[in-house]
C-alpha cells in the first residue's frame, strides 16, 4: 500500500461501508491529496440521523476536498463532472476509486472513460457488507431499487453488430430475481448462461441468490459459478464463454466484484454489449455494517 494517494473517488452514501476504505486509509496514515466525493442528488434526505451518516466523509483527513453534484440516472453526466474537475490529468498514476456505493452503470462508464483516456491501471476499492437488509424479513424482499425499470445498454458499452439469430445472454445474478427475468424478456436470447457467486461472501448468499432466481434455474439455461470476491475469476470465465460469431449480452446483476470483472472484460472486448435495468429510483440504504475491504489493481489497458 502506498504512503500517498493522488486522488480517491467515493460515492456519498449512508451505508456504513460507504467510507470504510477512507477510515482505513486514515488509520494507516496515508496521505490523500484529493478526496473526490460524488454527491448524487437523489440520495439526499432531509433527516438529521441520515445526514450524520451521509456526510461523515467531511470528518476524514485529506489535503483537498472536491464535492461533485451528480445525477444517478445520468452516468455520462457524472463522468463529465469528474472529467471537468481535472482529476485524470493530475492523478493519472495513483488513482483510486471506491465502488462500494456507486451504481453499476456509473462506475462502468467511469472506468471506460479512464481506459480510453490513457489510464493503464487503476486501483478499485470495495467493502463488502456484514449483511443485507431484507425489509419484510424474507430473502425475496430484498430490493436495491424501486419502481419500474428500463432495460438498456450502459453508456459506452453498446457492443458490435453481429448475427442476431444467435444471441447469448450472460446473467450475473444477485438477489433481484425479478430484474433478471425482465432482462431475459427484453434481450430474448437463443442461449442463457447464469453465473452465481461461489464461494460467496457468506455461505447462505449462494443459496439466497438461487432462491431469488429460481425461474432461471432450468435445464435450458447453463448454470456456472465464480468466486464472489474475485473480479478476475469472472473475467476468465467470460473469456471461455464468448464466441466471436455470437452476439453477447452481459447483465451484471450480481455483487460489485463480479460486476467489476465483467466491466473489465467488456472494456477489453468491445464487441460485448452490457445491459442493465435502469430503475425509477434506487434504495438509499441496503446494507448493515461492513466486513472485508478489498483492493483490486485493474489493468485497463489490455
Amino acid at each position: 500500500m502506498p504512503k500517498r494517494i493522488d486522488a480517491l473517488i467515493i460515492a456519498a452514501g449512508a451505508d456504513y461501508r460507504a467510507y470504510q476504505a477512507l477510515r482505513l486509509f486514515n488509520e494507516e496514515g496515508l496521505t490523500i491529496e484529493k478526496l473526490i466525493i460524488v454527491d448524487f442528488r437523489q440520495r439526499r434526505v432531509e433527516d438529521d440521523a441520515y445526514n450524520s451518516k451521509y456526510y461523515q466523509y467531511r470528518q476524514a483527513l485529506y489535503n483537498e476536498l472536491i464535492e461533485l453534484e451528480a445525477d444517478i440516472d445520468d452516468p455520462s453526466g457524472c463522468v463529465a463532472e469528474i472529467v471537468n474537475s481535472g482529476l485524470v490529468e493530475s492523478s493519472r498514476q495513483n488513482l483510486y476509486i471506491d465502488i462500494s456505493c456507486f451504481s453499476k452503470p456509473t462506475f462502468y462508464t467511469l472506468l471506460k472513460y479512464f481506459s480510453i483516456s490513457g489510464v493503464d491501471e487503476i486501483s478499485v476499492l470495495y467493502t463488502q457488507p456484514r449483511s443485507y437488509k431484507f425489509p419484510q424479513g424474507n430473502y425475496r424482499s430484498y430490493r436495491s431499487s424501486s419502481g419500474p425499470t428500463s432495460v438498456r445498454e450502459i453508456p459506452s458499452f453498446p457492443g458490435e453488430d453481429k448475427r442476431e439469430d444467435e444471441k447469448l445472454l450472460v446473467l450475473l445474478i444477485g438477489f433481484d430475481g425479478d430484474l433478471a427475468d425482465e432482462i431475459g424478456e427484453i434481450v430474448a436470447p437463443t442461449k442463457t448462461v447464469v453465473i452465481n457467486g461461489f464461494p460467496s461472501f457468506e455461505p447462505k448468499y449462494k443459496d439466497i441468490s438461487l432462491i431469488c432466481n429460481e425461474k432461471l434455474i432450468r435445464p435450458s439455461n447453463k448454470l456456472l459459478y465464480s468466486r464472489s470476491s474475485s473480479p478476475f475469476d469472472v473475467y476468465n470465465l467470460l473469456a471461455k464463454l464468448v464466441d466471436n460469431e455470437v452476439a453477447v449480452h452481459i447483465a451484471p446483476l450480481g455483487n460489485k466484484p463480479m460486476a467489476l470483472g465483467a466491466c473489465l472484460f467488456a472494456i477489453h472486448y468491445p464487441s460485448v454489449r452490457v445491459v442493465y435495468p435502469f430503475p425509477e429510483e434506487y434504495v438509499n440504504e441496503t446494507t448493515d455494517e461492513c466486513s472485508h475491504s478489498w483492493v483490486y489493481r485493474m489493468p485497463l489497458a489490455k
